[in-house]
């Protein structure tokens, strides 16, 4: 592990939806990069280049590109991540244009909820969001306007501008978002995270019929890893 790389590490508890114990310790301090947050008030930052990125690619639920992509790459984030956000501000757009939009590669994202509430109402409604088949737009725009972690930002009303932003019926969103199937998905990101032992993040699981999968966490090369797994026979 660098000295320029920072990661949070955490347990995940018992819950069937957000963690009970909590162990946050930052390992490193590094250099400040790019990928800068927008606003969390007002108009969110960033809706047309959101909506361009996502436009014409199939989403179904958690997942985004075709169907039977090659190549899959599941992420394990949480909204109010700070290193979440920065990765998928820095790394998305470069990842779907290069490998999604192709149909070179799908995205699955597994939304986790262990920094606390305003975590879990944002994990609900961007469930909530992958019942409209609009998760990612979602997402990346709660990304490209995230705020500090444990401030409160992710209020209703916040949410509400990123629905709006990200072309949601915005009314049944609302009514979804702690639906059975809401918590269903969840559950199910919670349960993945916990069988492939994912203890940090962002973190990454790259996989290929017939080949192993690989885990990476962090600042990893996650697009030099999708081509690796595409060059091999």
């Amino acid at each position: 592990m660098t000295e320029t790389r920072r990661q949070r590490l955490w347990l995940l508890g018992a819950s069937a939806v957000v963690v009970a114990a909590i162990v946050v310790i930052v390992i490193a301090i590094g250099r400040a990069g790019g990928g800068t947050a927008g606003t969390t008030t007002g108009t969110p930052e960033g809706i047309a280049a959101t909506r361009a990125l996502f436009a014409g690619i199939p989403q179904r639920g958690v997942e985004l590109g075709a169907p039977h992509a090659p190549v899959t790459v599941t992420e394990y984030a949480d909204l109010q991540c700070p290193f979440c956000g920065k990765s998928a501000r820095d790394r998305w757009p470069e990842i779907v244009r290069r490998f999604v939009r192709p149909g070179r590669a799908k995205l699955v994202f597994r939304n986790l909820a262990f920094l606390g509430a305003d975590s879990l109402d944002g994990a609900r409604m961007a469930a909530a969001a992958a019942l409209q088949k609009r998760m990612w737009q979602f997402v990346d725009l709660a990304y490209r306007n995230q705020g500090e972690e444990g401030t409160g930002w992710i209020t209703d009303a916040y949410l509400r501008r990123i629905a709006v932003g990200a072309g949601l019926d915005v009314r049944r969103a609302f009514a979804q978002r702690h639906s059975a199937r809401v918590l269903t998905l969840l559950s199910e990101a919670k349960a993945m995270a916990d069988a492939a032992g994912v203890r940090a993040t962002p973190a990454f699981l790259i996989t290929r019929a017939g080949r192993a999968p690989v885990a990476l966490t962090g600042d990893a090369d996650v697009a030099g890893a999708i081509q690796a797994a595409l060059r091999a026979p």
